[in-house]
């Protein structure tokens, strides 16, 4: 299942209880399908200090995926972009941040093909407990428009040793999802697969949230179901992979 995003201003965001991230490392990964190759925020994971990580679709200079991060009120920031944004086209994108000079993007393209970049400039201050996640949100650069599928986050580096992903890892991740890996599936910290679009969209068996504290999640706009992101068939989710403990 899939979110539609319509133009004017929806989005989605969530104040949790803890942090989506507590600071280097964390992992992103979300299908995403814009309605045009423009400059929106797709996820926005800050504070209140400004301090944000943010993975975006377009930027001023050519029509392209991105990450970032940014510390110290958004003084310190970072970004590298990659790729062609393909208008309506299922695209996966996956964010890494891994350190204070590693930041790397993958992006399974619509037709098959794998782009990825590396940040290599360093963010001073570390971002640190990163609690407020909005998806398709305005800070500046205008509201998203499009479709958002299957988004998930870990609190570490989903690749060993913070290098350039595997493509074969990251297919899987994007057809297979996370609980299709074990070291993955042991550290996701938020999975929103867009079966609900209500307030209570945090309590229902198929959002997953390992920390045990509600998404509170605050809806903006009118969403509507969209069309499925192209997952392969048994994609796993977090109910097939949760197991009773011997006690």
């Amino acid at each position: 299942m899939a979110a539609i995003f319509p133009a004017g201003g929806a989005n989605l965001t969530s104040l949790v209880q803890i942090p989506l991230a507590t600071g280097f490392p964390a992992t992103v990964g979300i299908w995403v399908k814009t309605t045009a190759a423009t400059f929106w925020p797709v996820v926005f994971i800050s504070n209140a200090a400004g301090d944000n990580f943010y993975l975006a679709s377009g930027n001023t200079a050519a029509q392209q995926w991105g990450i970032q991060a940014a510390s110290n009120s958004g003084a310190n920031a970072s970004n590298v972009f990659i790729g062609t944004v393909v208008p309506n086209a299922w695209t996966f994108l996956l964010g890494r941040w891994i350190s204070i000079t590693n930041r790397r993007i993958a992006v399974l393209n619509p037709g098959g093909t794998i782009s990825a970049a590396q940040d290599t400039n360093t963010i001073t201050v570390p971002p640190a407990a990163l609690t407020n996640n909005q998806l398709g949100g305005n800070f500046g650069a205008g509201d998203f428009s499009g479709t958002i599928g299957e988004v998930w986050s870990t609190n570490t580096d989903v690749w060993p040793g913070g290098g350039a992903i595997d493509a074969s890892f990251l297919i899987q991740l994007a057809r297979m999802g996370p609980f299709s890996i074990p070291s993955v599936a042991e550290n996701v910290q938020y999975y929103q697969p867009f079966r609900r679009y209500d307030a209570s969209l945090s309590d229902q068996t198929e959002n997953y949230n390992q920390n045990g504290a509600r998404l509170q999640w605050i809806n903006t706009g009118v969403f509507i179901g969209g069309d499925d992101p192209p997952l392969a068939p048994g994609y796993p989710r977090p109910s097939d992979t949760r197991r009773i403990a011997d006690i």
